[in-house]
Order: structure tokens, then C-alpha cells, then sequence
């Protein structure tokens, strides 16, 4: 982090995280969850109160975001190539180019310059360093959709657990003791798990909004 962001990148304001995944490409369902079943977190706003996830909405409707997370995906999966590059300490991250079609930074980055719409589909679902490394928290939320994924439509995603972050760079996730939270432990142990079938991209990044 100090390497690739300065020493003063656990009080940053214009440096983001977040959390997100999908299930795409297959309808066959994958550890319980549907096809266009959505992951994204959401920043805490009050330190340690879990706050409301993304609402549920139609298989057609959550296929949107669930495509374009499945296309960083594959933006992820291909480094060393064009303006993706493996970073130095770790084959499971990677470094884009904030330009590069497909990255991450074009699809939390507004039109505006805005970081308040991932994938123009989730609000607020980053968290900065403005308060400190130890005064961010991100929820995640499992949002399966209405129309095959026994969600209730509107109704908000499952709280899964809270992502956090020490001064250190240690990432850690606190799971809610449900079944679907053994899923979402195996996707933070590589930091990024990308299904070798395209069907699930599970991607944490940070990026640097200049």
C-alpha cells in the first residue's frame, strides 16, 4: 500500500475500496447462489452499525451490473497485458490503468467524477481513508434476484458481514454465522477469486481517484 500509494494512503480522502461480486454466464447455480446473483458492500456510516444493502430487483434487472462485473473480471484476469499489470508483491492483485476499458476505476467512476454509483447500480458501496484505515468499514451484502433467486423484490440484500482495513493494510471480514458466509470467506483468502468459467468474479480494489 505505502509502495503503491504513499505513506499517507490510511488517511487519503481520494483513495476507495470496495467489494464486489456476481454470479453470470451460467444457469446452473454456483454454491446456492442463482445466476445474476450480486455482491457489493456498502460503507458503514455509522462505525460499527451494519447499515442497509442494494434493494432486489428482477433476474433482467440485476443481469446489468452482474455483466459488467463479469467483464472486470476478465479485465482482471488477463494482467501483464495492455495497461494490467501484475502488482509486485502479489500474483492476486493487479494494477490498471484508470483509462483502460473494462477496469475497475470506469465502473465506480461517475460521469461526474463521481464515486457514489458502481456499476451504476450500487450507492455509496466504497469506503475512503479519510477518517483513518481504522475508521472505514464495508458491509457486504448477497443480493439474490426476485425472479428465479427467491429474493423479495425491493426488498434489501442479506447482510453477509463487515470488510476492514488496518493501517497495516491487513484486509480482515467479520462473516455473519450463516452458510452462505463459508462462500464469501474462500473469495477473501485470494483477495480476488475469478471462476475459470467466467460464471463468478469476486473482485476487491483499491483505487486512487485523481
Amino acid at each position: 500500500m505505502v509502495a503503491q500509494f504513499g505513506a499517507n494512503w490510511s488517511t487519503r480522502s481520494d483513495l476507495y475500496w470496495g467489494v464486489y461480486g456476481a454470479t453470470y454466464d451460467n444457469d446452473v447455480a454456483i454454491n446456492g447462489d442463482p445466476k445474476n446473483t450480486l455482491y457489493a458492500t456498502k460503507a458503514e456510516t455509522t462505525l460499527g452499525v451494519p447499515t442497509t444493502g442494494a434493494p432486489v430487483a428482477s433476474n433482467s434487472t440485476q443481469a446489468i451490473p452482474a455483466s459488467k462485473i463479469d467483464t472486470l473480471g476478465n479485465t482482471y484476469a488477463t494482467p501483464n497485458i495492455g495497461n494490467v499489470t501484475t502488482s509486485t508483491n502479489s500474483p492476486l492483485a493487479s494494477i490498471q490503468k484508470t483509462t483502460l476499458p473494462g477496469s475497475f476505476a470506469t465502473y465506480v467512476t461517475g460521469s461526474n467524477g463521481s464515486v457514489n454509483s458502481a456499476f451504476n447500480y450500487f450507492s455509496n458501496s466504497m469506503g475512503n481513508f479519510a477518517g483513518g484505515a481504522d475508521n472505514t468499514k464495508l458491509d457486504l451484502f448477497r443480493i439474490t434476484n426476485s425472479t428465479n433467486g427467491g429474493g423479495v423484490f425491493g426488498a434489501p440484500g442479506s447482510y453477509e458481514g463487515t470488510f476492514s482495513i488496518s493501517s497495516g493494510g491487513q484486509v480482515s471480514f467479520t462473516a455473519v454465522p450463516e452458510p452462505a458466509t463459508i462462500y464469501v470467506s474462500l473469495m477473501l483468502l485470494g483477495l480476488v477469486a475469478w471462476h475459470k468459467r467466467r460464471s463468478l468474479a469476486g473482485l476487491l480494489k483499491v483505487e486512487a481517484q485523481n
